[in-house]
């Protein structure tokens, strides 16, 4: 390529996306300094080149200090008119004539994806006589109806069409399984044409006589219809279904829409008529400026609705220009209404005048964008270049919005335009590492970390990926979001570990830097302050990989799962080996009728191979496992730590943590517990021992714990005046109440399954609450208090997805639809060995609720005190009986064994004596 062509080529990427309202704005074209360092030419050099150009006419010279040029082509572009001169003193006096924009120059992508398609239409409509019939093209959602409505009003202003020509639009898929009437609302018909038809009627060809008819989904039409067609466009004569003397005229031209290839759904005869066909590109191949042209007009659009100013964060803006819109432009504005509503409704619960649309907003797929591998570079430059956060308020053009606060506008006031190119060639041209997870593991992952905080990570990883010049594994990246989730569920905003500062600053240098810039980026995107030791942690991560390939001279906490069972162990320890690639975690099942001391001996000879010499974390399920860790230690002197619970989330958390080679064991341990407590202080609502509300509604079963406190979360999240009137739910049972503790208080109602027989309260059951009008008389009962009148929606309820309601909200681990159709097989046995009459219902919600409950007590190892429960056994004996065969369904599904104590519990509720 000749520099000169280098120089020209250049200038124009530079200009090509000022418009109008850039220039009149302040744009002044681009100096020769700016063009010299660019292109890597001597600066006397590049001058000579744009002087040539502007000989040649392909470009203006702006007068002044420094002079500046511009492409001629794009003044012609911008304003319409002609150029006879080669120097001007400013670019705006362009601006003085306001520029002559025909209906084409509105849409998004008119000198860009969709500039060929617009030359095309424009010659379809301005061709002698009458215009082209012009097909249509383009996925669903690309905006075929609105292209073909612009190019109606674009030939009636040039006077093509009459200023009150008509425009009529058909979708040939509405009747598409009844060829007859959809033939008939084209043509129109004659009276008796068929039954029903009793008077003439006229069709949409002879309304739209004199103007279009643009025909939506066009495939559909059969190919009579086809033929009607073709003989209308050929002799501009038709016949009315059921007319066979009589033709009538009508001069149309046709416009078709289709999202089909267009050769194998149409007629050669009838595609011969058609000349002109048009493509309209999907929304992936228009370019990230048109996308976010599209965007801020979505935006603006929901502003004119709701008059509300609505700032969008950076990342928001992100995701959205990133991910997979299947629909196009449809989806694309369909996703932005969706997430303006969401945080239109944040908004009123926060009592805001402005609308913050965040990531908490987005759905996961749209948050996926951040992750867009083809394009994140480019849109990374693209966002970073613009100022602050996103504000519409029906102030800001989508042209304001994309160019006046770009990259141009900084070359303008004189900012090296050296590094700008280079890194715009770079963020287009270089190929951008590809995401480290596929959409199944992602789907694995969201049930451990959030969306967003992943995403976030994701994203703050590659930029340190670049700095570092290094690839992280896929264990860093899932090792290190979970690690800041766990940050921000537990609300420290830090982690304890004990490093060696001095140490780490001499032999991690570069990776401290980018840790700096790392927690910086994600306080700013997730709205969280972490403290200055995260800095620390975050740059192990960095090196995470390093210090793993120096495995041989590191030594690392071993990790030990346990459980009763086949595969629980090993499928646990194999989800996360594979989240976090590797093969740290071990793992033995020990088979039921297996002997305990047979087991241990496996577990030493395991736990011999795995010690790396800094002892071992055990996790196990429940049971005799529980000690093994400790006759281990006193045997050996390997230190152990035994947490007895098993479940995939923290057995992760665990994983990641002995990855880390300097996590000691105590920490680990102490971190993981920490963890777990504070993930069940927030799923299991403990029972407070003073209340601080005025009004009270009270929560019964027979322990006062598990099912109690699921229908307390239920009722809280069920009647929403709850929350209004701050009414306090406490969960008890008819042993621990004690009606002292509620002196000033007023109790508004007792509901469960224990009636505490308080003096003018009333009780509601709970089967009440889920089967019948419970609810309902609860909400009376509030709003009588409170002299309200509210109105609520209150769901209806069957048995099943009343307790699936509240098993979702209550249970901390286990599988609620699992466990749920394991309790009503139990259920099934007991109620045909116990004589229920019209009370089965009842039983059926007492025994779900409660056994839930029971079963993640004794999974904890939780134990649970019943009085004198050898007598109580001895008392009905036939009964306890029939219910311990008929919980052998859960304890075999579980693999444990329920003690009396809770059976006890469930004799209570069936207890016929």
């Amino acid at each position: 390529m000749y520099r000169k062509d280098k120089v020209y080529n250049f200038l124009e990427r530079c200009v090509s996306h000022i418009g109008y309202a850039e220039i009149k704005n302040g744009f002044n074209g681009i100096g020769t300094t700016e063009i010299s360092e660019a292109i890597n030419i001597d600066r006397t050099n590049c001058s000579k080149e744009l002087n040539k150009l502007v000989k040649e006419g392909k470009l203006i010279k702006i007068d002044g200090r420094p002079v500046k040029y511009f492409p001629i082509d794009k003044i012609k572009e911008i304003f319409g008119v002609n150029i006879n001169k080669t120097n001007v003193e400013n670019l705006s006096e362009f601006c003085k004539k306001e520029p002559t924009l025909n209906v084409f120059e509105r849409i998004v992508g008119h000198s860009g994806s969709l500039k060929l398609a617009i030359e095309k239409a424009s010659a379809a409509m301005i061709y002698p006589p009458h215009g082209l019939n012009t097909i249509l093209s383009g996925e669903t959602g690309t905006g075929k109806t609105m292209f073909a409505n612009l190019m109606y009003k674009f030939a009636k202003s040039h006077g093509i069409l009459n200023e009150d020509a008509p425009f009529i639009i058909f979708n040939c898929s509405e009747y598409s399984e009844n060829p007859q009437l959809l033939l008939s609302t084209l043509f129109g018909y004659r009276k008796g044409a068929f039954t029903g038809a009793e008077s003439d009627q006229h069709g949409l060809v002879s309304k739209a006589n004199g103007g279009i008819l643009f025909l939506d989904e066009i495939h559909r039409l059969p190919a009579e219809g086809q033929e009607m067609l073709f003989h209308l466009i050929d002799t501009g004569k038709y016949r009315r279904l059921g007319d066979n003397d009589n033709y009538h005229f009508s001069k149309v031209l046709i416009i078709g829409a289709t999202t089909e290839p267009i050769e194998s759904v149409l007629l050669a005869t009838f595609l011969r008529r058609i000349p002109m066909a048009i493509d309209l590109p999907n929304i992936n191949n228009r370019g990230i400026d048109e996308r976010l042209e599209l965007i801020s007009i979505f935006f603006n659009l929901e502003y004119d609705k709701i008059q509300k100013p609505i700032i969008v964060k950076k990342g928001v803006i992100k995701s959205l220009l990133g991910y997979q819109c299947i629909g196009n432009v449809g989806q694309l504005k369909a996703d932005i209404n969706l997430i303006c509503a969401r945080s239109y409704l944040d908004s009123i619960t926060s009592h805001n005048e402005k609308i913050t649309v965040s990531k908490k907003a987005l759905p996961s797929y749209i948050l996926e964008g951040i992750l867009n591998a083809d394009k994140n570079r480019e849109i990374d430059y693209l966002i970073n270049s613009l100022e602050g956060e996103f504000i519409f308020d029906g102030s800001s053009t989508p042209d304001t919005l994309l160019n006046s606060q770009m990259w141009y506008k900084r070359v303008d006031k004189d900012a090296s335009l050296n590094t700008i190119k280079k890194e715009l060639e770079q963020s287009i041209l270089e190929e951008y590492p590809s995401s480290p997870y596929n959409r199944t593991e992602n789907e694995n992952i969201f049930k451990i970390i959030e969306p967003s905080v992943y995403y976030e990570v994701n994203v703050v990883l590659k930029i340190a990926e670049r700095k570092l010049n290094k690839r992280f594994s896929k264990r860093t990246y899932v090792a290190f979001a979970m690690h800041v989730n766990s940050i921000i569920n537990q609300s420290t905003g830090h982690s304890t570990l004990n490093i060696d500062i001095d140490e780490l600053k001499k032999r991690y240098e570069e990776e401290l830097k980018v840790a700096q810039i790392v927690k910086n980026h994600l306080e700013y995107e997730l709205g969280i302050d972490f403290s200055p030791q995260e800095t620390y942690l975050f740059t192990l991560f960095l090196a995470m990989d390093e210090q793993n390939s120096l495995k041989k001279d590191k030594k690392r906490v071993g990790l030990l799962l346990m459980a009763h069972g086949s595969g629980i162990a090993k499928n646990t320890a194999k989800v996360a080996n594979s989240l976090l690639e590797t093969e740290h975690t071990h793992a033995l099942d020990m088979q039921l009728e297996k002997r305990v001391d047979e087991f241990y001996a496996e577990f030493e000879k395991t736990a011999d191979e795995i010690n790396e010499g800094k002892g071992i974390l055990i996790m196990t399920d429940m049971g005799s496992l529980n000690s093994f860790g400790e006759l281990y230690t006193e045997k050996t002197g390997v230190p152990t730590r035994t947490i007895d619970f098993l479940s995939t989330p923290f057995v992760l958390e665990a994983l990641r943590k002995t990855l880390i080679i300097d996590y000691e064991l105590d920490e680990i341990y102490s971190e993981v517990k920490e963890i777990m407590y504070s993930h069940f202080n927030q799923k299991v609502k403990k029972r407070k021992t003073s209340i601080e509300s005025k009004e009270v509604i009270i929560t019964t079963c027979l322990t006062g714990q598990g099912a109690a406190i699921a229908l307390a979360n239920f009722l809280r999240n069920s009647v929403s005046m709850i929350a209004k009137y701050n009414i306090e739910l406490f969960p008890t049972n008819n042993q621990d109440f004690r009606i002292g503790d509620f002196k000033n208080k007023k109790i508004l109602a007792i509901v469960g399954i224990d009636n505490l027989n308080v003096a003018q309260v009333p009780f509601i059951p709970s089967e009440k609450i889920l089967l019948e009008n419970g609810l309902l008389q609860l909400r009376d009962l509030i709003s009588s208090y409170y002299s309200n009148n509210d109105e609520e929606n209150l769901i209806e309820f069957s048995n099943e997805n009343g307790l699936m309601k509240i098993l979702n909200e209550s249970l901390t681990f286990l599988n609620p639809q699992k466990t749920l159709n394991i309790l009503l097989d139990s259920f099934e046995y007991v109620k045909n060995e116990i004589e229920m009459g019209d009370n089965q219902s009842r039983y059926l919600i007492l025994f779900v609720l409660h056994c839930a409950s029971m079963i993640e007590r004794v999974l904890r190892t939780e134990s649970i005190n019943y009085p004198e429960i050898e007598n109580r056994i001895q008392e009905d004996e036939e009964l306890y009986s029939v219910l311990k065969a008929g919980i052998k369904v859960i304890e075999n599904n579980y693999m444990l064994e329920i003690p009396n104590c809770e059976m006890g519990f469930l004799m209570d509720i069936f207890d016929t004596k």
